[in-house]
């Protein structure tokens, strides 16, 4: 045999060596369940066994106001109704309806700003000095939100502010509702003559 022919040849005992071995391997090594690597149940089991559900923070009273349909209710009452001077009382409804919110907010906002200020004494702030910080800072915030709150609650009187999408899309609905009735009645209306 050449050099290379030792080199490159494989002989027929080692295959055969190396074949009864890996048999012999195969025997002894424990056979891995089934049930790692498959799922034989309904994976929309799995899936909504797993996710636990995402629970809302409960929307707010103005939340809740925002959140009506403006369009749909003034778009009926411009059918139902079709007087301008209607529209301005309903307008003049929503509006009461956002400063009454506004004003509970408001009288909320003064309690709380009230509870803190027992706890913005320097009596307080010696014994507490990052308690103290914490409260004057939240403090600090309520008195932000209380001037908002009254910039809103002037606003609302106009119909701007928070309540100006809310009043612009009762209009805007109730001008729709109000040309409906017009092209039902007025237009579309046959005479009893012919």
């Amino acid at each position: 045999m050449t050099f290379f022919s030792k080199l490159f040849s494989k002989t027929a005992p080692t295959m055969v060596e190396q074949t009864t071995s890996t048999d012999q391997m195969m025997a002894t090594v424990p056979q891995v369940d089934r049930s790692i690597f498959l799922e034989e149940r309904d994976p929309s089991f799995l899936i909504s066994s797993q996710e636990t559900p995402i629970k809302k923070a409960p929307k707010g009273i103005l939340e809740d106001l925002k959140s009506e349909d403006y369009y749909g209710m003034g778009k009926r009452d411009g059918y139902d109704d079709h007087e301008l001077t209607l529209m301005e009382m309903h307008v003049d409804i929503i509006a009461s309806r956002f400063k009454e919110v506004f004003h509970k907010a408001l009288e909320d906002i003064e309690e709380r700003i009230a509870m803190m200020g027992m706890y913005l004494t320097p009596e307080f702030e010696a014994a507490m000095p990052e308690q103290h910080e914490l409260v004057h800072t939240k403090h600090d915030l309520l008195v932000k939100q209380r001037r908002e709150l009254s910039l809103q609650l002037d606003l609302a009187v106009t119909g701007e502010g928070y309540i100006e999408k809310s009043v612009r899309y009762y209009k805007a609905g109730f001008r729709k509702g109000m040309a409906l009735h017009l092209e039902e009645k007025v237009l579309f209306h046959k005479p009893k003559f012919q």
